[in-house]
C-alpha cells in the first residue's frame, strides 16, 4: 500500500520508545484478506486481532506464512460479533466480501449494476457474541482501535460494545452506507449519532465509493459507450472516527497513557493537529519528557514535514497513470 509514510514508520521520527512501552490492542472486524494495513506506521506496537466468521478463511489467515509479520502479535478468531449472544444466519453472496448477517436488496443493487454481487450462494448458521463479551473471553478489554466492515451490521456491533466505547476505544474505522443495499440496514446518520453519544467525531473519509447507474466504472476510470464520464452517487465508504481529546481524562497515569495512544493513532492517519492537541496537554507533556525524554512537538514537526514531501510524490505517482489513460483515450 502506497502512503505518504513511504517505507518509514512512527519509530523513524522519535516515537520508538512510546511504541515499545505503550502497546495498542487493535481489532479488525471483518478481516477477510488480512488485518488492515492502516496501522502499519505503528505496527511494532500493535497487538492485532482479526475477526472472521468464515472458519475456512480464518484458518487460512492464521496459517499464512510470515507469522505476525510487522505486528507485535497477530491472531484471527472465527467469531461473528453482534448485539447479543445467539445464532444468526450468515448470507453467503456470490461476491464473498458482500456476505452479511442482513439480507441484500438485490433489486436495489441492480439499479447500480451490482445485482450479480448479491446472488445468494448459500447460508451458514453462525454463533454471535457481543464485542464486550468477546473482550472478556479473548482478553482485549484494553482495545484502543476498532475497524468495522461487516456489510450492514456495524451499528448492532457498536451497540454490543458499550463498555469498550466508554472505557478503552479512542479510534474507529467504520464502514457507513448512504443507500440501504441490505434490508433494514442502518445508514450513516444512525452510526454517526451512536458514536457522537460517546464523544467520537468523524475526521475524514478513508474510502468513498460512488456508484453510477449505467456503469460499474469508477472515476478516474472511464466507461465504455456514449457516456464515458459521470460522477456517481455516494453509496458507501469508510469513515475515521476519533475520540474527542477534551473528553478523555488526564487525572491518572492510565488516563495519560490512553491519551498518548490516542495521539499515536492520530499520527498514523496523518492527523498531526489532533495529535498535538493531546501532546500539548500539560500532564501528557510532562510524562513524555520525564518518562521518555521525548520532545513531542519536534518529533511531530519532523513527521509533518516528511508527510508533506511524500504526499506530493504519492499524488504525482497516482496522476501519471491517469494522464496516460486520458491521452490514450483521445487517440
Amino acid at each position: 500500500m502506497t502512503t505518504p509514510f513511504g517505507r518509514k514508520t512512527l519509530a523513524d521520527f522519535g516515537f520508538a520508545a512510546l511504541l515499545d512501552a505503550l502497546p495498542l490492542t487493535c481489532l479488525d472486524v471483518g478481516a477477510r484478506g488480512g488485518f488492515t494495513a492502516d496501522l502499519l506506521p505503528l505496527a511494532q506496537a500493535v497487538h492485532a486481532i482479526g475477526f472472521e466468521p468464515d472458519e475456512e478463511e480464518c484458518a487460512r489467515l492464521n496459517a499464512a506464512p510470515g507469522g505476525a509479520g510487522p505486528w507485535r502479535s497477530l491472531r484471527f478468531v472465527p467469531v461473528a460479533l453482534g448485539m447479543a449472544e445467539e445464532t444468526r444466519r450468515l448470507n453467503i453472496y456470490r461476491k464473498r466480501g458482500c456476505s452479511s448477517l442482513l439480507t441484500a436488496d438485490a433489486d436495489l443493487a441492480g439499479l447500480y449494476g451490482r445485482e450479480p454481487y448479491y446472488i445468494l450462494d448459500g447460508t451458514l448458521d453462525v454463533p454471535t457474541t457481543t464485542a464486550d463479551a468477546a473482550a472478556e473471553h479473548y482478553g482485549f478489554k484494553d482495545a484502543a482501535f476498532f475497524k468495522l466492515d461487516v456489510q450492514g451490521a456495524e451499528l448492532e456491533i457498536l451497540e454490543g460494545a458499550q463498555r469498550l466505547l466508554r472505557e478503552s476505544l479512542v479510534a474507529l474505522r467504520v464502514e457507513v452506507s448512504f443507500v440501504p443495499i441490505y434490508r433494514g440496514q442502518p445508514l450513516f446518520a444512525d452510526i454517526d449519532q451512536a458514536l457522537r453519544r460517546h464523544d467520537f467525531f468523524p475526521m475524514r473519509f478513508l474510502e468513498l465509493h460512488p456508484w453510477r447507474r449505467s456503469s460499474k466504472a469508477k472515476l478516474p476510470n472511464l466507461a465504455e459507450g456514449p457516456f464515458p464520464y459521470s460522477e456517481g452517487q455516494m453509496v458507501h465508504g469508510d469513515l475515521l472516527y476519533l475520540r474527542s481529546p477534551e473528553s478523555l481524562p488526564e487525572d491518572s497515569d492510565a488516563g495519560v497513557e490512553r491519551l498518548i495512544r490516542a495521539a499515536l493513532l492520530a499520527l498514523a492517519y496523518g492527523l498531526i493537529d489532533h495529535a498535538m492537541a493531546i501532546f500539548d496537554r500539560p500532564p501528557v507533556r510532562a510524562m513524555l519528557q520525564s518518562r521518555f525524554g521525548l520532545d513531542a512537538r519536534g518529533a511531530a514537526s519532523a513527521l509533518s514535514k516528511h508527510l508533506a514531501r511524500n504526499s506530493r510524490t504519492v499524488a504525482a505517482g497516482a496522476l501519471i497513470p491517469r494522464l496516460k489513460k486520458m491521452v490514450a483515450g483521445r487517440r
